[in-house]
């Protein structure tokens, strides 16, 4: 459930095997076998060498979870201010060592940079200017080794060591309500950013208005202002503080205007973007500061058709005007707003009715689709989405894994 008290977090559908089994299993409560150290004093005693901070698991040497404590408690000391360094190196002698072997293991490039630049005497090229620099780079050290080392003991009490150390976190924590969203890193998970992205996809096309997202998944917008916020997604945050979408609490009497439809719309490509720089497993921190002057930046307003009385409409045209061939351009149009609707309806955001009212020619689509490729247990449309939910489901899921194996096949991307 959602911290907020609002409703949990949009459900995971997996409907071709490339998502995660489970979107929250970074949640300690999967796995706690050093949970009882946590905060513990440490035997530093017992840890007089690197190689007693390191253990070999697999023929792979790891720093141990008593090593970590080690560090975090020595520089959190030092970070507050209740020890110097003197107080550091007495306390546990080893400190800096054990940094820089956990800095050298993990490939931790900020750490390394960091160490290198602060052994160089003060003025020297490549070192630090001043004695306040070099000052105020030993507190960023200090605060580094603090975040890296408590990002992995995170990782090693989840069993999930060999993916540290992950992404950067973002350049602004996202706040304790967010973490049902986000995932071991602490960013945001690339699943909710994907179906993030899809939702809102959605809103702008029509097929689903601001209100059934909002009955569905409270926390939509909450968790859209959240990623502009932590991402320094400039844009869209200008434009977030126009229109009737600036207050998350207040989604429930917003409307669908330009100027939200250009926010919604903008948004949805940071998204993307972001999830598409999360695939290249970066370490980096990742945000959109600097994308101020760029193209992406820049985009031109979105020109949305507008019927007579402001219903902004995915598609008028008829089940003929879409089908020319399933892999043709018309095809291919037609199998993806297939797909859209298939996937708010598995989410929970529209039903049969709704899929009625806005796009009737869904049904024969659907039916057409599923008959010309063999699947004569997922036809009619309107037969299984009127059904009880677990047949509905069950419907939804075959559909969007055959509109997936479609989409795979080689030239699809050429017909579009």
């Amino acid at each position: 459930m959602s911290m907020t008290g609002q409703g949990g977090p949009l459900p995971v559908l997996e409907v071709s095997g490339h998502g995660h089994s489970n979107r929250l299993g970074h949640r300690l409560a999967a796995f706690r076998p050093c949970e009882h150290m946590l905060g513990q004093p440490v035997p530093f005693e017992e840890l007089v060498s690197v190689g007693d901070a390191f253990e070999d698991v697999a023929g792979v040497d790891r720093l141990k979870f008593e090593g970590a404590e080690a560090l975090l408690q020595v520089f959190t000391k030092l970070f507050c201010g209740e020890i110097d360094a003197d107080g550091a190196i007495a306390l546990w002698p080893i400190c800096e060592d054990v940094v820089y072997a956990f800095a050298r293991r993990y490939e931790i490039t900020e750490l390394l940079e960091l160490t290198e630049k602060l052994n160089l005497p003060i003025g020297w090229r490549g070192g630090f200017a001043s004695d306040q620099e070099h000052s105020d780079g030993e507190l960023n050290f200090t605060g580094a080794i603090i975040n890296y080392v408590g990002r992995y003991e995170r990782y090693l009490l989840l069993g999930r060591h060999d993916e540290f150390p992950g992404p950067a976190r973002p350049p602004v924590a996202f706040g304790s309500w967010a973490f049902p969203y986000l995932d071991i890193s602490l960013n945001l998970d690339p699943e909710v950013a994907a179906q993030l992205s899809e939702v809102m996809d959605g809103v702008c096309a029509g097929a689903v208005s601001l209100a059934e997202v909002t009955a569905v998944w409270p926390d939509w917008l909450r968790v859209a202002k959240a990623f502009t916020d932590s991402y320094e997604v400039d844009p869209a945050r200008e434009l977030g503080a126009l229109g009737t979408l600036y207050d998350p609490d207040q989604v429930r009497a917003a409307v669908l205007g330009p100027l939200e439809r250009e926010y919604l719309a903008k948004l949805t490509l940071f998204l993307d973007m972001y999830r598409e720089h999360r695939e290249d497993a970066s370490q980096e921190v990742f945000g959109f500061r600097d994308e101020r002057g760029s193209e992406a930046s820049e985009l031109e307003p979105i020109d949305w058709g507008c019927g007579a009385e402001g219903d902004y409409s995915l598609v008028d045209a008829e089940t003929d005007q879409l089908h020319s061939g399933w892999g043709g351009v018309n095809g291919q149009r037609g199998v993806s707003e297939v797909r859209r609707y298939a996937r708010l309806a598995a989410w929970g955001f529209v039903d049969q009715a709704g899929i009625e009212e806005r796009w009737p020619s869904f049904f024969d689509l659907a039916d057409e689709l599923t008959y010309e490729h063999g699947r004569w247990d997922l036809q009619d449309a309107r037969e299984h989405l009127g059904a009880e939910p677990v047949t509905r489901a069950s419907y939804l899921t075959g559909l969007l894994q055959l509109i997936d194996t479609i989409r795979a096949r080689p030239g699809w991307d050429r017909g579009r």
